[in-house]
C-alpha cells in the first residue's frame, strides 16, 4: 500500500506543470470573458474614458460585439527568453553577467507589456482604448516564470493574456488585440508566424 501511495505521489509532482499550465489557461479564459463585460458596461466605460470619446467608445464596442465566452484555441506563449531575444534583436550586450533576479524582473515587465505594444502599433487611441478594456486578477499558483496565452475566437477579436509568477501568486491582465492579422490566425503555427513578424521568434504550443 505504501508504494501505492508513493506511486500516486510521484505521478502528481510529474504532473504540477501541466496542471498549472491549465489553470493560467483557465484562468485567462475567464479574463477575456470580463473583458467583454467590462467594455459593455456603460458606467465603468463613462469612468474609463468619458462620454465624449466617440471613437475609442465605438472600438471597444466592436470589440465586445462578438462572443469571449468559448475560445476556438488557446494557445501558450513561452516567454523565457524574451529580454535575451529582445537584446540580440537590437545588438544590445548580452546580460550574462546580471543578477538572475534583474534579468526575471526585466523579463516579468517585457512579457506583461507586449500586448500593449502590439495594440500601439494601430495608433494611439487604439491602444488607450485596449487598456480601457484590459481586465486583471492575482491569484495564489505554483506556477513559476511569465508568460503569454493567445486566445482565438470564431466571431470576435482575438485576446492576448499575459501573467507572471512571484511569491506564490500570479498576476494576469487580459486584452483586446486589434490586429487583423491575429485575428486571421487559425494554428498555432500562423501565431507562432505572426508573432515573428512583429520580431518575435517565441515557442507556441497549443493548450488542450
Amino acid at each position: 500500500m505504501r508504494r501505492f501511495w508513493m506511486l500516486v505521489l510521484v505521478l502528481c509532482l510529474l504532473n504540477t506543470p501541466a496542471l498549472a499550465e491549465n489553470s493560467l489557461a483557465n484562468r485567462a479564459v475567464e479574463l477575456a470573458a470580463a473583458c467583454d463585460a467590462l467594455a459593455e458596461d456603460e458606467a465603468y466605460m463613462s469612468a474609463m474614458i468619458g462620454s465624449g470619446n466617440s471613437k475609442m467608445i465605438t472600438l471597444i464596442e466592436s470589440w465586445a460585439a462578438g462572443s469571449h465566452d468559448q475560445p476556438e484555441l488557446v494557445v501558450r506563449v513561452d516567454t523565457a527568453n524574451l529580454l535575451k531575444d529582445m537584446m540580440a534583436l537590437y545588438g544590445m550586450d548580452s546580460q550574462d553577467e546580471w543578477p538572475d533576479i534583474t534579468v526575471q524582473a526585466l523579463n516579468r515587465r517585457m512579457t506583461m507589456s507586449l500586448p500593449s505594444m502590439f495594440n500601439a502599433t494601430q495608433g494611439a487611441e487604439t491602444l488607450a482604448a485596449s487598456t480601457a478594456a484590459t481586465s486583471s486578477v492575482i491569484f495564489a499558483s505554483d506556477a513559476q516564470g511569465s508568460g503569454l496565452f493567445v486566445l482565438l475566437y470564431e466571431n470576435a477579436v482575438p485576446v492576448m493574456a499575459a501573467w507572471y509568477a512571484e511569491n506564490g501568486a500570479v498576476s494576469m491582465q487580459a486584452t483586446f488585440m486589434a490586429q487583423e492579422e491575429l485575428a486571421a490566425c487559425q494554428s498555432v503555427e500562423d501565431i507562432a508566424a505572426w508573432l515573428k513578424e512583429q520580431g518575435w521568434e517565441l515557442p507556441c504550443e497549443a493548450m488542450e
